[in-house]
């Protein structure tokens, strides 16, 4: 009896209380303890508290909120004029500024940084493409062209991680006080 009082006590310490001589977990009666690597988030979402995790744009996602708008401005730039124009800066700066919030959200911006530059250039290759003219002059003309387009695109995912930025200072600030 005594070893079984000794095996309870030890883990009454480990576990939780000790009702007449075995062990009964904190929580919620018929509930698993959990792992304690469990993260913290998994342990809210199956207790109840909180709220459900959002679902997390994925790559293609990311790709297509990026290329999608910038796709609709060339098409625009190309029904109203031959070269890119004001529709693929306006398209790019849009994507550009949707693929980076997803990309926030997914804790990905440093790999979606770089993107909207690439992606202006490849939407807006088919300019170069079908222009006449020699191959230098087209490449100096639509370098010329795209290049606000690729500059407005790169401020928009620069003003979205400072934002970020921000906001993760912030919230660490108030963790603190």
């Amino acid at each position: 009896m005594r070893h079984q009082q000794e095996r309870a006590i030890g883990a009454e310490e480990r576990h939780g209380s000790v009702t007449h001589g075995r062990v009964v977990a904190q929580g919620r009666a018929g509930e698993p303890t959990p792992p304690s690597g469990e993260p913290r988030a998994a342990r809210a979402q199956r207790d109840g508290g909180g709220a459900p995790p959002a679902r997390r744009p994925g790559g293609g996602a990311i790709a297509a909120l990026l290329l999608g708008p910038t796709l609709l401005g060339d098409g625009m730039d190309a029904l109203f004029g031959r070269e890119p124009g004001w529709g693929v800066a306006v398209g790019a700066t849009t994507g550009a500024l949707l693929a980076a919030l997803a990309a926030v959200r997914c804790r990905v911006l440093g790999r979606v940084a770089p993107l909207p530059v690439l992606a202006v250039a490849v939407v807006t290759a088919g300019a170069l493409l079908t222009a006449h003219g020699p191959l230098a002059t087209r490449l100096v003309r639509w370098a010329v062209a795209v290049f606000p387009a690729m500059a407005a695109a790169e401020c928009a995912v620069v003003v979205v991680a400072l934002a970020a930025a921000a906001l993760r200072t912030q919230a660490k600030g108030r963790g603190r006080a």
